[in-house]
């Protein structure tokens, strides 16, 4: 990796843990400090590009299983 790919740096990272809460999911989490002048001109936001493979409905069915969730 070459410096001009280092965004900002890592200002708090939780331990891992696993089996948390009633649902017994992982919780991996940390805080960073992003380099402003890297980012500023070309951040768009929290984005995920899933580009074409699923289609609306498959997602609305995938992140809302249960009807009115």
């Amino acid at each position: 990796m070459s410096w001009s790919n280092i965004i900002g740096h890592v200002q708090y990272a939780a331990p891992i843990s696993i089996d948390q809460g009633k649902m017994g999911y992982t919780s991996d989490w940390a805080i960073f400090e992003a380099a402003e002048e890297k980012l500023k001109a070309k951040f768009e936001g929290n984005i995920v590009d899933l580009g074409s493979k699923y289609t609306p409905q498959v997602l609305s069915d995938v992140f809302y299983p249960v009807p009115g969730g």
